[in-house]
């Protein structure tokens, strides 16, 4: 019997297929993807192998926003030999949301800083505050800039506060000065004026009581936003509420005319003095020699005195003092009282002074 051989030839494949996870889409910050992602396998291949029986990916596509999906690849060959690969992909496609805040309830003379809190619910906040400091002068409103996720994803936050910056003093007119002495209070004003937060109160008024001469202002003024001014002190103030003094005369005071007339003058006016603030009353007596000719008696020119106003005009009862109050020489004798008060160029009438004339003529006298 013969026998016949046969030959087989065996295949030995051991090695498993090769791949990878290819992912198309945006890419953003930190691993994550900001749009819609697409996958697909790459480069398959089992070399000189058995060859692929099945490809199995798990996912192809995501379109939602995800913090981490496990995405598998399973690629078997014709023997058994199995390829793995697995990915997680993180997708955040949604900005995050800002809420501003930091604007003052009204007018500020400083710079303000704005505030952005940031929220997001998916890759998280980047930073969860974020500010901007405001300097411009003005009132308008706005925001404190851009908030970001940890993807990327960023939003504007919101225009939303309103900002209102003053820094520039107001200006301020003064007025109300009398135009001469005064023996009442003044009130002085100043006017305010703001271009930007405007004033705080249209006038300011000061009200000065005590006696001055001096240039004054009404004081500050104020805008909305704290600032201010004082206001200049060009308002000339002219108070005087201080009687005048006492007037005061002297023997000298009276005034001998007439040919040949002599006389002999004593009074009793001099002790009182002057400076004084109540009523004085004194005698001047004029004792006439008449050597021919008539002799007469002019009434006393007294002095006065006021240490602020000054001297404006004099209030006289009696006969009048720029003429001859008697001829002696007819008469023989003359007794006239005059009555002086001063006033001051504010408007204060002093004490009175009482001036008794007496005049005789000396008998036995040619």
């Amino acid at each position: 019997n013969k026998s016949s051989v046969k030959t087989y030839t065996a295949k030995i494949d051991k090695t498993a297929p090769t791949a990878t996870i290819e992912i198309n889409g945006t890419i953003g910050n930190n691993s994550w993807y900001r749009s819609d992602v697409t996958i697909r396998t790459k480069d398959v291949t089992d070399g000189a192998g058995s060859g692929i029986i099945s490809t199995v990916l798990s996912h192809t596509a995501l379109t939602s926003d995800t913090d981490g999906t496990a995405v598998s690849l399973i690629i078997t060959d014709k023997v058994g030999n199995v390829y793995t690969d697995k990915t997680t992909i993180k997708l955040d496609k949604t900005n995050p949301s800002c809420v501003s805040s930091g604007a003052p309830a009204g007018w500020v003379n400083t710079n303000v800083t704005l505030k952005g809190t940031c929220s997001d619910n998916m890759s998280k906040c980047k930073n969860v505050e974020v500010s901007h400091i405001f300097s411009r002068e003005g009132e308008l409103y706005e925001g404190p800039g851009l908030v970001y996720d940890n993807a990327g994803n960023s939003v504007a936050c919101p225009a939303n506060q309103l900002v209102k910056i003053d820094k520039t003093n107001p200006t301020c007119v003064s007025s109300g000065a009398p135009t001469d002495w005064v023996n009442t209070n003044v009130t002085l004003k100043g006017t305010c004026s703001d271009d930007m937060s405007k004033c705080k109160d249209k006038e300011v008024t000061s009200v000065f009581k005590n006696n001055k001469s001096i240039y004054e202002g009404p004081g500050r003024v104020y805008d909305n936003a704290g600032n201010f001014v004082e206001c200049k002190e060009d308002q000339l103030v002219l108070i005087d509420k201080t009687p005048p003094f006492t007037p005061y005369a002297t023997s000298n005071d009276v005034k001998i005319e007439g040919p040949g007339c002599e006389g002999k003058r004593s009074s009793d006016c001099a002790k009182h003095g002057s400076g004084k603030t109540s009523d004085i009353s004194c005698t001047i007596k004029v004792k006439m020699i008449r050597n021919g000719g008539d002799c007469y008696i002019w009434g006393p020119n007294v002095n006065g005195r006021d240490n602020l106003s000054g001297f404006k005009k004099w209030h006289i009862e009696g006969p009048p003092i720029d003429a001859p109050i008697c001829d002696v020489r007819v008469t023989g004798h003359c007794l006239d009282i005059f009555k002086y008060k001063m006033e001051d160029k504010a408007g204060n009438i002093g004490p009175t002074l009482t001036v008794t004339i007496d005049g005789y003529l000396e008998e036995g006298k040619s």
